[in-house]
C-alpha cells in the first residue's frame, strides 16, 4: 500500500551498455529516504559521489602543498595530521551539502534526487557526521585552533541548516564560502594568527561565494527549461550582480596582494585564476544571459589554480 503522503519512482543505472534496475525511491512528507537495492560496489560508488572524494583529494594535495611549503619535515605526525584533517572536514562539508540538497529536491524535484549510485539518507547522516567527529577529534590531539576553527564550520553548517536556508537567500552560499575559505587555511592555522591570514581567507571567501552564485543560478536556469518547480533561493537581480562583482573585485585585489615575493609561477598561477574571474564580471555587467553555461565554465576554470594560490599565497 502506498501512502498518500509519499510519492516513489524508479531510478535506472546504466552500468556498461545495459539498463539496470536501481532503487525504490520514498519521498515522504518530511524527507527523502532511499531503499536501495544495491551491493558493495555501488554502495562505494555512492559514498565516493557524496564526499565528492576528487575534490577532497585536491583539497588534500593544497594542504600538503601548504605545509611542504612551509618546509615542514614530512617525518612530522602533525603534518600528515593536518592533510588528514582537511580532507575529513571537506569530506564532511560536501556530505552535509548534498544531505541538504536531497532535502531539496524531495520537495522541488522529486526525480532528481541523487547524481549516481544509492545510498539512504541514515547513512548519509552517519558518513558526514563521522567524518566530523573524527576531524574534530585529531585537531583536539594536536592544536586547540584548529579546533576552533573545525567548531566554527560546524555551527555555520548547522545554523544554514535550521533557519537560514528558509530566511536568508544569501545564507546558503555565505555558509559555504566561508566554511570552505576556512578550512582552506586550516593548515596554517596553528601558527599565531595575525594579518597574513585575512589576506587568503578574503581571497577565499570571495572567490568560493562567486563560484556559489554562479552554482545557484545554474540549478535555476535548468529548472526553468526543464520546467521544474524552484525553492526560494538567490535571484538573478541587480543587488546579486553586484554582490558578483565585489567578489571578483575582492578575489583580484587579494591575490595581486599574494603577489610578493614575485616569482614566475606565482604570477602565472594568479593569472589564470584572475583573468576569467575578471571576464566573467565584465559579461555580467553587459547582461550575456545567453551565455550563462560559459560564464559558468570560466570560473570554474579558474578553481583548482584559485584554492593552490589561496594555500600557498597565506604562506
Amino acid at each position: 500500500m502506498i501512502r498518500k503522503d509519499a510519492m516513489q519512482a524508479e531510478i535506472y543505472f546504466r552500468t556498461g551498455k545495459s539498463k539496470s534496475f536501481g532503487a525504490l525511491l520514498m519521498f515522504p512528507a518530511l524527507g527523502s529516504e532511499i531503499a536501495p537495492r544495491v551491493g558493495v560496489r555501488r554502495s562505494l560508488v555512492a559514498i565516493f559521489g557524496i564526499i565528492r572524494l576528487r575534490t577532497s583529494l585536491s583539497a588534500s594535495a593544497l594542504a600538503f602543498a601548504v605545509t611542504v611549503h612551509g618546509r615542514s619535515r614530512l617525518t612530522d605526525v602533525s603534518v600528515w595530521g593536518g592533510v588528514l584533517i582537511v580532507f575529513l572536514l571537506c569530506a564532511f562539508a560536501q556530505a552535509f551539502n548534498d544531505i541538504v540538497d536531497r532535502r531539496d529536491d524531495a520537495i522541488a524535484k522529486p526525480y532528481r534526487p541523487l547524481p549516481r549510485g544509492a545510498i539512504t539518507l541514515k547513512q548519509a547522516l552517519f558518513l558526514a557526521w563521522g567524518c566530523a567527529a573524527t576531524a574534530e577529534i585529531l585537531a583536539f590531539c594536536m592544536y586547540w585552533q584548529t579546533v576552533a576553527v573545525s567548531l566554527l564550520i560546524l555551527i555555520l553548517c548547522v545554523m544554514y541548516s535550521t533557519f537560514l536556508r528558509d530566511r536568508f537567500p544569501m545564507g546558503r552560499p555565505v555558509a559555504v564560502a566561508l566554511a570552505v575559505a576556512l578550512s582552506v587555511t586550516v593548515p596554517t592555522i596553528d601558527k599565531p594568527i595575525g594579518p597574513h591570514v585575512v589576506v587568503p581567507i578574503a581571497a577565499a571567501f570571495s572567490f568560493i561565494l562567486g563560484n556559489e552564485i554562479h552554482k545557484i543560478w545554474a540549478d535555476r536556469e535548468g529548472d526553468r527549461m526543464t520546467q521544474r518547480r524552484t525553492l526560494a533561493t538567490l535571484k538573478r537581480d541587480r543587488s546579486a550582480e553586484l554582490v558578483l562583482v565585489c567578489c571578483a573585485l575582492i578575489t583580484s585585489t587579494a591575490m595581486c596582494q599574494m603577489l610578493a615575493p614575485v616569482e614566475h609561477w606565482r604570477i602565472a598561477l594568479l593569472g589564470s585564476v584572475i583573468l576569467p574571474i575578471i571576464l566573467s564580471m565584465i559579461l555580467f555587467l553587459f547582461k550575456a544571459s545567453d551565455r550563462r553555461d560559459g560564464l559558468g565554465v570560466l570560473w570554474r576554470a579558474a578553481w583548482i589554480p584559485g584554492l593552490l594560490a589561496i594555500a600557498l599565497g597565506g604562506m
